[in-house]
């Protein structure tokens, strides 16, 4: 059985003792902590416990973390809105007013940019876009507050992402990966167990919802962005 020295014993300890406002979000520490309570339910003589608890294990954990919300984002959908300000082109020529000679005005996207919803202009819908390359190319003759609402992509986590960083998902979505952590934690020592805990996971899964698809609100968050026109 592998062993974990102090060091890997005190990091352990501080992500299970790290702060965690459970009316904000989950966070890594939390996560991890409710990964061990899953294997205490199924551990023997704590032989699960230790295999959770082992360096290597212990540093698998945020991999399996990201790699789980970012299958459950595409299922319960974050919802962003980011704003960007258009203003007027004018274009002289000979002293006379012409039309702009770009049609289409390109507009950097988020970084975490999944999935467009809805864009609107000064609060109406426009359909007068397209997008390529991880840019909004909009109508030009668009004037005032742009705002795109957008589906997106949870932030990364790391390895050295601290334990107390809060995940972007809903907290009843963020419930269901220590199941998915600890099932594939014990997948090579206790392939049986390790079966039996991903069954679960993915029954939650599958029961899932979308509050976006139902019109029944949920979390969004805005960014305001500055934004130009340009020739």
């Amino acid at each position: 059985m592998d062993t974990w020295d102090s060091l890997t014993l005190l990091t352990w300890n501080d992500l299970l003792t790290s702060t965690n406002d459970k009316t904000e979000g989950m966070s890594i520490a939390l996560c991890t902590e409710k990964v061990l309570q899953i294997g205490n339910q199924y551990s023997i003589k704590g032989i699960l416990i230790d295999t959770l608890k082992n360096a290597d294990n212990l540093n698998k954990i945020n991999n399996y973390i990201d790699t789980c919300q970012k299958e459950l984002a595409t299922i319960r959908k974050i919802e962003r809105i980011v704003h960007y300000t258009m203003e007027p082109i004018v274009v002289t020529v000979d002293n006379t007013l012409c039309p702009p000679k770009v049609e289409y005005t390109s507009l950097a996207l988020p970084i975490n940019f999944m999935k467009l919803k809805l864009i609107r202009v000064n609060n109406v819908p426009v359909s007068d876009y397209f997008i390529e390359n991880f840019e909004l190319f909009i109508n030009s003759s668009f004037v005032g507050d742009v705002k795109v609402d957008y589906f997106a992509y949870p932030t990364t986590i790391t390895k050295d992402t601290p334990s107390t960083t809060l995940l972007d998902l809903d907290n009843d979505v963020c419930e269901l990966i220590p199941y998915y952590v600890a099932g594939h934690i014990f997948l090579q020592n206790s392939p049986s167990i390790s079966t039996m805990i991903l069954n679960e996971y993915e029954n939650k899964r599958d029961r899932l919802t979308n509050p976006q698809d139902n019109n029944t609100g949920g979390v969004s968050i805005e960014n305001v962005w500055g934004g130009y026109n340009g020739l």
